[in-house]
C-alpha cells in the first residue's frame, strides 16, 4: 500500500517530466500507477494539464486530455486557468487544443484577466488570435443536420469542417482569405449553401443575449464577401478565379481593393453596431 511519502514522490516525479518536456517518463509514471488521478495538484493547485500549457508541450497537454484532464480546473491559488497558461506559453496549437478540449476563454484569474488578455500581456498575440477566433465545430455542424423531416440540411456534412477551419482564421487579408478559400466551397452551388452558413453565424453572434460579438460578426460578413465576390469570377468562366481576385487586388487596379472593402462595409446589415461606425469612419478618412 503506497505512503503519503510515496504519493509525494510520485506527484514530484510527474511535474518534474513535464518540466523537462520528457513525455516517455510521464507516460511510464502512469502506468505504473494506473489509479492514478490526471489532475494531481502541486502546492499551488496547479495540474499536470497546466503545468503542461505553459511549457507549450502539445504532446503531453494532448496526451493528458486524451486521459481525461480537467481543462478547466480552477483549484491554481492565483485561479489562472490552463488556457491562462497556454496563452502565456506562446504555442497557439496548445490554446487550439484547449479550446477543442472545452476550455472557456471567459474565465478570469485572481487579478481579473482573461486567457486572451494575459496572453496579449506578454505578446503572444498569435495566441490571442487563435482564442479571440475560435469557434466550436458544433456551432457549424449544426448546419449539416436538417431542420426538420421535410428539410434539407444547409450544407453536406464534407462541408463542415472545411468551413470551420475557413472562419477560425486569424490572417484575414483578403490574399490570404483567397488561398486559404477550399477548392470545394467553388463548385456547384456550394458558394450560396457557405454563404448562408456565413451569414448565419454572423447573424448569431450579433443576436447573442449575453454579450454580442461584434467583431467576429463582421468578420463572418467579410469572409462571406471574398467568397462571392470570387464566385463570381467563377461564374464568369475566369480560368482561375482565386489568382484573379489576388492579381486584381495587388495590382489595386482601379483602385480595387478600396472599392471592394467599401462596398463589403455598405453591405454589413447592422448598421448600429460600434463595429460599423468604427471601419465605416477609417474609410471616410
Amino acid at each position: 500500500m503506497a505512503t503519503a511519502e510515496d504519493t509525494q514522490e510520485v506527484t514530484r516525479e510527474i511535474f518534474t517530466n513535464i518540466f523537462n518536456n520528457d513525455f516517455d517518463g510521464l507516460q511510464k509514471i502512469y502506468a505504473k500507477n494506473i489509479d492514478l488521478s490526471p489532475d494531481i495538484l502541486d502546492e499551488h493547485g496547479m495540474t499536470p494539464l497546466q503545468h503542461a500549457s505553459y511549457k507549450g508541450n502539445e504532446q503531453i497537454v494532448r496526451w493528458l486530455l486524451a486521459r481525461g484532464a480537467d481543462v478547466n480546473s480552477g483549484k491554481h491559488k492565483y485561479q489562472y486557468s490552463a488556457l491562462h497558461f497556454g496563452a502565456l506559453s506562446g504555442n497557439p496549437r496548445v490554446c487550439s487544443l484547449l479550446l477543442a478540449a472545452g476550455a472557456k476563454s471567459e474565465l478570469a484569474n485572481s487579478v481579473g484577466r482573461t486567457a486572451s488578455q494575459m496572453g496579449a500581456f506578454v505578446g503572444n498575440h498569435n495566441c490571442v488570435g487563435v482564442i479571440s477566433n475560435y469557434v466550436p465545430v458544433e456551432e457549424v455542424s449544426c448546419f449539416a443536420v436538417p431542420e426538420s423531416v421535410h428539410s434539407d440540411p444547409v450544407i453536406s456534412v464534407e462541408l463542415v469542417q472545411p468551413i470551420h477551419k475557413f472562419i477560425m482564421m486569424t490572417n484575414i487579408h483578403p490574399v490570404k482569405v483567397a488561398l486559404d478559400i477550399p477548392p470545394v466551397f467553388l463548385v456547384e452551388d456550394n458558394p450560396t449553401k457557405v454563404y448562408k452558413v456565413l451569414h448565419s453565424l454572423s447573424e448569431r453572434e450579433i443576436q447573442k443575449q449575453l454579450e454580442a460579438n461584434e467583431v467576429m460578426a463582421f468578420k463572418f460578413h467579410y469572409l462571406s464577401c471574398i467568397l462571392i465576390e470570387i464566385a463570381k469570377y467563377y461564374n464568369e468562366k475566369q480560368s482561375d478565379s482565386k489568382e484573379f481576385f489576388i492579381k486584381k487586388v495587388l495590382k489595386s487596379e482601379k483602385n480595387y481593393l478600396e472599392q471592394f472593402l467599401k462596398d463589403c462595409i455598405r453591405m454589413f446589415p447592422y448598421r448600429d453596431c460600434t463595429i460599423f461606425r468604427q471601419v465605416k469612419t477609417i474609410f471616410q478618412h
